[in-house]
């Protein structure tokens, strides 16, 4: 089932509250998916989808850069990537060469629970006692 998971929290709330968003848009994302009926909302939700892993990119990105996460660039390439996917995927669909995309969805949604429970938890050491620091104080485009 795609729900998200206390297991999958990070323990920081703008991070968590971005990944269970994440996880509602795959829910609806592998919902139209199965049945590849409504091409149109799915290419909406992929462009969804690829809006706002950006946006949840950028902050967790640069939480990670405030805290001097020793791997930042490594992670970004992992963003970079899903980026592609999301991409290939949406061109794959509009170009009618994917009329069933439920397998390439199901594969992106594995690779957001690898990620948030793989490469997520190892900047937690690094921005949880930042944002401690900060009070809480959410990312903002504008302190960037």
């Amino acid at each position: 089932m795609v729900a998200w998971d206390s297991n999958y929290s990070v323990g920081i709330a703008e991070l968590d509250k971005q990944h269970r968003h994440l996880f509602e848009v795959f829910y609806v994302l592998l919902e139209i998916g199965g049945t590849s009926a409504d091409l149109r909302r799915l290419t909406e939700t992929l462009n969804a989808l690829a809006a706002y892993t950006r946006d949840h990119f950028d902050t967790e990105e640069w939480y990670m850069a405030q805290a001097g996460y020793p791997d930042l660039e490594t992670h970004k390439m992992t963003h970079v990537s899903f980026r592609k996917k999301i991409e290939t995927l949406r061109a794959d669909i509009l170009s009618s060469t994917d009329k069933n995309p439920a397998e390439a969805l199901m594969c992106l949604y594995n690779w957001l629970v690898t990620h948030v429970c793989g490469c997520d938890r190892q900047y937690i050491p690094y921005v949880k006692p930042l944002v401690a620091n900060q009070a809480g104080a959410p990312y903002c485009k504008a302190d960037r």
